[in-house]
């Protein structure tokens, strides 16, 4: 008997006007919003998306920000409110818009959380609005700041099922898109990939680089998670496309391997060309 299963709809970097219309997504038992949910952080650019979101049909609805929601990010809006010519409480009203007895919608701030379903299936997961300083947007971290390692204030535990950050781990591979800009750089996080190597989440899910849309699987190729490879012949992990069961889902959960799923919805020119990705992710580690 196929052990049971949990239905992610994935997305992110739907950038106000780029969520899709909750008629034409199929059900999922978790929806889940990987940040950018606006172009700037105005209380208006989250109505639409907040609207959209409550509408879905799917039994939790989790959402992180994004380095485009200014306003959800208190320290960024503490700092920058006058220059935005915007009201200091902006900050306050902006989360209060997702009240969850109103919206369904849960936003999460950075730290470990644990999700049961009505039937009592369950998964852990982490999640993290942050990433690498670019620009003075929101929740940013220095380039020498190793945000996720066991030393930080919030780091990526072993053991957890589904990572969440806004942005992308810096994979050393050669088919590893998913950090790639249209100029060919790849701006993803290494401290973030040497978290990810040493937790081994069995789905790690993400957005920020809109050009890098789509998904790769990890096949590690021991059980040891030691942070350093660098005197290895070859990385200690293949790479491959991401596998799709029957229904057509991607296939997350199998043991020895971490699904990347990078789901932004617009594309550079901030077009929304690209669908949600769907994720059924193996409920083996479930207290079922």
């Amino acid at each position: 008997m196929s052990p049971p299963t949990i239905r992610f709809l994935v997305l992110s970097d739907t950038h106000h006007t780029g969520f899709p219309d909750p008629a034409t997504l199929p059900k999922a038992d978790v929806i889940l919003h990987c940040g950018d949910l606006t172009m700037r952080g105005g209380l208006s650019e989250y109505k639409p998306t907040i609207e959209r979101l409550s509408a879905c049909n799917a039994e939790l609805k989790l959402v992180i920000p994004g380095n485009h929601d200014l306003t959800l990010d208190q320290r960024w809006w503490t700092r920058h409110c006058q220059e935005e010519d915007a009201d200091p409480d902006d900050h306050d009203k902006a989360r209060a818009m997702f009240d969850f007895k109103t919206t369904g919608i849960r936003l999460l701030d950075e730290g470990n959380y644990t999700f049961t379903l009505r039937d009592e299936r369950s998964f852990t997961m982490y999640t993290s609005p942050y990433t690498p300083y670019f620009c003075d947007w929101a929740f940013a971290y220095g380039s020498q700041e190793d945000r996720f390692g066991p030393d930080a204030v919030n780091p990526i535990p072993k053991g957890v099922d589904v990572v969440v950050t806004h942005g992308p781990p810096r994979v050393p591979h050669d088919d590893y898109f998913l950090d790639q800009i249209q100029e060919g750089k790849f701006i993803g996080c290494s401290t973030l990939w040497t978290a990810i190597r040493r937790t081994r989440p069995r789905l790690h899910c993400f957005g920020h680089v809109h050009e890098g849309y789509g998904a790769k699987a990890v096949r590690w190729r021991s059980k040891e998670t030691a942070v350093s490879w660098a005197t290895e012949a070859k990385p200690p992990f293949d790479l491959s496309n991401a596998t799709k069961g029957e229904s057509g889902a991607l296939v997350a959960g199998s043991e020895g391997e971490t699904l990347l799923v990078n789901a932004a919805i617009m594309d550079n020119q901030y077009d929304a060309r690209n669908q949600p990705l769907i994720v059924d992710l193996e409920s083996s580690r479930a207290s079922l």
